[in-house]
């Protein structure tokens, strides 16, 4: 075991069933707030220039290949995806997982603060038919229809599918012990197939590819494998941590490449395989940082597993306190660009107060829920060095 791993869990909400890895918490913290700086800054942006909530168009594009990728932070749904198979595999590969204990879990971990913001919303939409959204969005299939409830569960429609690849996950995990990993690959393969059959004969490609589990299912699979080859890639790929920068400049590419062909709202067919070219990106990143992680300062690596331990709160909650911000006009002129004028008060303004609220929330409502979770797996959950 790790001496980082040590350190950290003694102080973190660890899981029962796996052994707790700080960069894990690295992952969660810089996904979701890329996340939040990218909502912030297209929602504070189109406020400030046209006076009213977000739309899509116009989409703004930048030359900056750093710039484009906040712009299209959205791709940190699909780093998150990658990062949900990579945690369930990693440390459990060896062991076979019960299936309602593990559904237990999953419930216990995400319904209260994910019922907290959809009965929240639906408070405020009492013209809506609540009753008929409420069973949608409790299932969970808040990804498929309209969005309802408002900006408290505008994330809702990403949890949604996330559960449903919890659903299949254990007889997921059943096959890949089973088959190898080269099942989850045939596994993406079809899933391309279907997904550019469906966009030939005419359907809406945005939806497939980034709304529903037939578009995101393909991140879930190579997060998995990821986390299934980690112990071979220790022991045979050497300065795997070293990889971390190759694949970031993978995705910055990858990214920059995506906004200046349109950015999210391109709906060319071939949206239909950017599901898996995220995938294949983010699982290389995951890999390499999991590696790297240890060598992060000590102190910087608390302040990251702090906001890793909150994203979850952080994920639900950030769109209310960006709405607040904007319709309130917090949002003071620093340089007349709406650009810069937006992205600086998103951290100035949005971030703290995100942040502070985040830790509340995760300290009432997420730990008393996450101290009731229980084993899921067969035997002792397996540790992965260097």
């Amino acid at each position: 075991m790790r001496p980082d791993t040590v350190a950290a869990s003694t102080w973190t909400h660890d899981s029962p069933n796996r052994a707790y890895i700080p960069a894990v918490d690295h992952l969660r913290a810089g996904f979701a707030m890329l996340i939040l700086v990218y909502h912030g800054w297209h929602m504070l942006w189109y406020r400030m220039v046209f006076g009213q909530p977000f739309q899509v168009q116009p989409w703004p594009i930048v030359d900056n290949p750093l710039l484009a990728f906040i712009l299209e932070g959205h791709t940190a749904v699909g780093a998150f995806m990658v990062l949900s198979g990579f945690i369930f595999v990693h440390g459990t590969q060896n062991t076979h997982i019960t299936y309602w204990p593990f559904l237990r879990n999953r419930l216990l971990r995400i319904y209260p603060m994910y019922l907290l913001v959809v009965f929240l919303g639906a408070s405020l939409t009492p013209q809506q038919d609540v009753a008929a959204g409420m069973v949608r969005y409790v299932l969970p299939l808040a990804n498929y229809g309209p969005v309802l409830f408002g900006v408290p569960a505008v994330m809702a429609w990403a949890v949604a599918v996330e559960f449903q690849f919890y659903l299949v996950f254990p007889l997921l995990h059943a096959l890949l012990r089973r088959h190898g990993s080269w099942l989850l690959m045939r596994m993406v393969l079809l899933a391309i197939v279907l997904r550019l059959l469906l966009v030939l004969g005419g359907q809406d490609v945005t939806v497939l590819s980034y709304l529903t589990i037939a578009g995101r299912i393909d991140q879930f699979l190579l997060g998995m494998a990821a986390g299934y080859w980690l112990p071979w890639l220790i022991h045979r790929v050497s300065h795997l941590r070293w990889h971390v920068v190759p694949a970031a400049l993978l995705i910055l590419a990858g990214s920059y490449a995506f906004h200046r062909a349109g950015g999210w709202p391109n709906t060319t067919w071939w949206r239909a395989l950017w599901p898996t070219a995220e995938g294949l990106a983010w699982s290389w990143f995951v890999l390499a940082y999991v590696a790297f992680g240890p060598s992060v300062p000590a102190l910087l690596s608390r302040v990251l597993c702090w906001v890793g331990q909150i994203s979850f709160s952080l994920y639900l909650l950030h769109g209310m306190v960006i709405d607040a911000v904007g319709v309130r006009q917090w949002m003071p002129r620093v340089t007349n660009n709406p650009y810069v004028d937006a992205l600086v008060v998103t951290i100035v303004i949005v971030v703290p107060l995100s942040l502070a609220l985040a830790a509340f929330a995760y300290r009432v409502i997420e730990v008393p829920f996450l101290g009731l979770r229980r084993r899921y797996t067969g035997g002792e959950a397996a540790v992965t060095s260097g």
